[in-house]
């Protein structure tokens, strides 16, 4: 039985190092990178400052919409982190659907290689995961948040010997008609 106490100090120490991970001890903001700027520009339009949002989600973004932002993100990231070689491609549509912008676009694209990720499908490659915290950024920006995950990846070969490893992502939901949806999802780690 985990001690209470312990348990809770060790989620705080976790959440420090992720924030003092995130605001500039090596892992970059993608959401302040001015490489991406540009495409920033191109695929969204702003609905709060600094927060990025497709201004057409498509049917079913808006059938999938979650009543907050948070719910949003489980949602998708239950999704992203739960797979086997076997069901990627159907995960990636799933998520392509449920998002919009640049999370859409991104799990849009990897379908067309899951097929021909030799790699994964001979490997028989698995991931298997669980939501540690969500949590706003700090500095506190409308709408983004960090996602900490414990996944485990197996499968053969090098595969069969990895060790469970935690996470960070970064993630954006907006608001849409109806609810909420992830427009942005970078993992940093």
């Amino acid at each position: 039985m985990r001690h209470p106490t312990r348990s809770r100090a060790a989620l705080a120490a976790l959440f420090a190092a992720a924030a003092a991970a995130f605001s500039g001890c090596g892992i970059k903001d993608p959401l302040n990178d001015p490489a991406l700027a540009p495409l920033a520009a191109e695929t969204t339009a702003p609905n709060e400052v600094g927060v990025p949002q497709n201004p057409r989600p498509s049917r079913s973004a808006l059938a999938a919409a979650a009543p907050t932002p948070i719910a949003a993100i489980r949602r998708f990231a239950e999704l992203y982190i739960n797979w086997r070689a076997e069901t990627l491609a159907d995960h990636r549509r799933r998520l392509a659907a449920l998002s919009i912008g640049d999370a859409s676009s991104a799990e849009a694209r990897a379908i067309a290689e899951t097929g021909t990720d030799y790699e994964l499908h001979r490997s028989h490659i698995a991931n298997r995961g669980r939501i540690v915290a969500i949590t706003p950024t700090i500095p506190y920006r409308s709408g983004v948040y960090l996602v900490i995950t414990r996944e485990r990846t197996t499968g053969t070969g090098i595969y069969d010997e990895l060790e469970p490893a935690y996470h960070l992502t970064s993630a954006t939901a907006v608001r849409i008609p109806g609810g909420w949806a992830v427009s942005q999802w970078h993992p940093q780690t």
